[in-house]
């Protein structure tokens, strides 16, 4: 809704400009048959209704009248871009200078405006629905009088109503000399399809309701077509019906303008000045009407076209910008690369070119493809691939582009680490979109999970995402801007940089070990922590918490594993040494790991054994958990485990006590409850 409503604002500034220039040219068509001026609006409502257009250097349009960029949203100094130069630098300059320091995005005032926009165009469109519904419900007693015409006591003035087959409503008691011009003013708007044109100028009117140059252009459209229309019926009856057409004209004047999609009225509009159009008119001379339509027409394809774009310059007090390149191919002077991370409007991915300029002093012939550099630039040729002219150049080492990754659970940092390889940077954007872009937007600095993964690359702080798992999906978050909906394998590789530093290329050394049995008693206190919840299927339940690791079998109604976390130092449920538990998807392996150890332990349910060995995050994980307050109200919540497994046939397993002791933690799914610590353990 934000990128629409973005969308729109483009369009209508754009038009703004088409619609005082097309005011301008009707003075000088004041002579001109109406129909000129008539079909010049035409432009503008191409600029209201579509946002592209095609580039011309016959363009009468300022350089870069597309003014609001879709990625302001995301960005607290948004640049402005008037397409006057000085003015639009001295303003982002100002601007750069009174940024907003605080935690306020526009992106949220995006969203408002976006919201308070749609309620406009709500308002208009049911204003003009519930207009027409009671206007047609005052002539349900109109009476047809032959070819579509109808005849009603209460109308003061004539129109047509309808979109597929147009009625013509006329007062009752026309003279018939008077009625005959009157419905052929009325025809003549119908063969022209009048009545369709200000229906969509209406509608356009709704969606740029905010634009008080809009609602201008839509009085003067009207205006002028009611004008051309007129002089029309003077052409195709003759100009002795001046005098009584003007006195039909003042008497059935409409009381007040109809600012509407329909009806189409007979005495709407500037009566005094279509009176004075009409007794004035006089067939212009057949090259005059030529060369006014060749020289509107040129006008209008002025307008219509953007203007071509043969070179941007910056010129921030002639600043120099910097985008990092990958090189793909090389020449003494062009280089032909992608870039590595978004930059501006310029995208990830993007194939450039890079022209090197005279300045640039570092020696050419020395890089390679698949180099990594960084671009100093003044000025970019918007074209097709978009070519950067480099006033400097160096290469980029791991040192300049760091990316770190830092795991949150419940606001506190698990772990933390910082990749020095500038290569990170460009997989990044790859995983990030790998998505499909979800309807929610981010509305917050931090995603509304427990747990999540910060991921932050280069080192500008900038471009900032997070990943976590909810209701068994998984998501990529930009802050203040998109959602992406992304695969379980997506996040799992996103999570695996977090590791990737400490994971060798050498054999890791692996050391067996004695499972040990924990000891516990019914009558045992759990721990404000509550028990965990880990893997579960229709057969077993495992289960974890200070006092242990538990795989209790859901046929037998006994714990069949048990696994003593204390003698691993893996019983910590949070702080530094908090011990991260992954099961298998098929329940037979555990894996288990302290956040401050760069080894971890890996117990296999079926035959019992345990072994030590360096830290790998597990790639098969068991991940079908849902945040319990999902399903659970907050006044219980705190009794349950903290996450609940989701089944496919949409039942949930959870955890839960009633006194917070041993003896009464059960697993519950369904109506089904199993009371975990009732029966010793084989």
């Amino acid at each position: 809704m934000d990128r629409l409503f973005l969308t729109v604002l483009n369009m209508s500034f754009t038009a703004s400009y088409v619609i005082l220039f097309v005011m301008l040219i009707r003075l000088p068509l004041k002579k001109a048959p109406k129909v000129i001026s008539y079909a010049l609006w035409g432009v503008a409502a191409f600029r209201l209704i579509c946002p592209f257009s095609f580039e011309s250097m016959f363009s009468l349009l300022p350089s870069g009248t597309a003014s609001i960029p879709q990625y302001t949203i995301s960005q607290q100094s948004p640049p402005i871009n008037s397409g006057i130069t000085d003015t639009a630098s001295y303003i982002n300059r100002s601007l750069q200078s009174h940024a907003v320091t605080g935690n306020v995005n526009p992106y949220i005032y995006t969203i408002i405006g976006a919201v308070i926009w749609l309620l406009g165009v709500s308002v208009m469109l049911t204003y003009s629905i519930i207009s027409v519904l009671i206007l047609k419900r005052q002539l349900k007693y109109a009476q047809n009088t032959g070819n579509n015409i109808f005849e009603a006591g209460i109308l003061k003035t004539p129109f047509v109503l309808g979109l597929v087959k147009p009625r013509i409503y006329i007062p009752t008691g026309l003279a018939d000399e008077e009625k005959k011009y009157i419905i052929r003013h009325e025809q003549t708007h119908i063969s022209r399809f009048d009545h369709l044109i200000k229906l969509s100028a209406y509608l356009i009117v709704s969606v740029h309701w905010f634009n008080p140059l809009v609602w201008i252009a839509f009085v003067l459209m009207s205006t002028d077509m009611e004008l051309s229309c007129d002089e029309r019926v003077i052409k195709e009856m003759g100009s002795d019906i001046k005098k009584a057409y003007s006195s039909s004209l003042l008497s059935l004047a409409s009381d007040k303008r109809i600012i509407n999609g329909s009806p189409l009225a007979f005495g709407e509009g500037n009566i005094k000045g279509r009176i004075k159009n009409v007794l004035n008119y006089k067939k212009p001379a057949f090259w005059i009407v030529i060369a006014t339509v060749i020289l509107v027409g040129g006008i209008g394809l002025g307008l219509a076209f953007n203007p071509k774009e043969i070179s941007k310059v910056n010129d921030n007090n002639k600043s120099v910008n910097y985008i990092q390149i990958e090189i793909n191919e090389i020449a003494s002077d062009k280089i032909t690369g992608r870039i590595i991370t978004d930059k501006d409007d310029y995208k990830a991915g993007d194939i450039v070119l890079v022209a090197i300029g005279g300045t640039v002093t570092y020696d050419v012939t020395s890089l390679k493809p698949g180099d990594w550099i960084n671009i100093g630039y003044d000025t970019v040729r918007e074209k097709k691939p978009v070519e950067f002219i480099a006033c400097d150049l160096s290469t980029l080492t791991g040192l300049d582009y760091p990316a770190a990754f830092t795991l949150f659970e419940s606001g506190k940092i698990i772990k933390s680490t910082t990749l020095h390889n500038p290569r990170i940077s460009a997989e990044m954007p790859a995983l990030i979109l790998s998505g499909s872009y979800t309807l929610s937007p981010s509305l917050n600095d931090t995603p509304n999970a427990s747990r999540y993964l910060k991921i932050d690359i280069g080192s500008g702080g900038d471009k900032i995402y997070y990943t976590y798992e909810k209701g068994g999906n998984y998501y990529i978050e930009k802050p203040y801007d998109s959602i992406y909906k992304v695969s379980r394998e997506t996040f799992n590789e996103l999570n695996e940089y977090l590791y990737k530093e400490e994971i060798t290329k050498y054999p890791t050394e692996q050391t067996e070990l004695k499972p040990a049995v924990p000891e516990w008693s019914p009558e045992q206190i759990i721990g404000a922590d509550m028990a965990e919840i880990d893997y579960a299927t229709d057969d077993i339940v495992i289960f974890h918490g200070y006092f242990g690791l538990f795989v209790y079998d859901l046929n037998s109604l006994q714990i069949i594993r048990s696994l003593d976390l204390k003698s691993l130092d893996c019983h910590q449920t949070q702080g530094d040494n908090y011990c991260e538990v992954s099961v298998s998807t098929d329940g037979n392996t555990v894996q288990l790991h302290p956040m401050s150890s760069k080894e971890m332990y890996i117990y296999t349910v079926s035959d019992n054994t345990l072994l030590k060995t360096d830290y790998e995050p597990m790639k098969d994980r068991f991940l079908s958990f849902i945040p319990t307050q999902e399903i659970i109200g907050p006044e219980e919540i705190g009794s349950y485990s903290y996450n609940a497994v989701k089944f496919e046939n949409g039942e949930h397993g959870i955890l839960h006590t009633y006194d917070w002791t041993l003896g009464t933690l059960s697993y519950a799914r369904d109506d089904m409850m199993y009371t975990l610590f009732d029966t010793k353990e084989n």
